[in-house]
């Protein structure tokens, strides 16, 4: 399961917590809290928002959003 550790740290570092990225979404607490915790999922627009608000490059998000396997997969389709 992922947890989105690197997208808590990112929080952190600019100085935000889940109730304020629940705020800049126009979402409820609960409905972020379940997202970092992987009971229900981030969609892309979500993740396209998130990334415009935290400064998260386009070849970043997958370290954010996806396991690593899948950003390996990526990386070999790119290569």
């Amino acid at each position: 399961m992922r947890r989105y550790s690197e997208l808590r740290g990112l929080l952190a570092k600019k100085n935000s917590s889940m109730s304020q990225l629940a705020r800049e979404l126009g979402m409820s607490y609960p409905a972020v809290f379940n997202r970092f915790h992987g009971k229900t999922f981030w969609d892309t627009k979500q993740i396209e928002k998130i990334a415009l608000l935290y400064g998260i490059e386009k070849n970043e998000i997958p370290k954010y959003f996806f396991n690593e396997s899948v950003s390996k997969m990526e990386t070999l389709r790119t290569a």
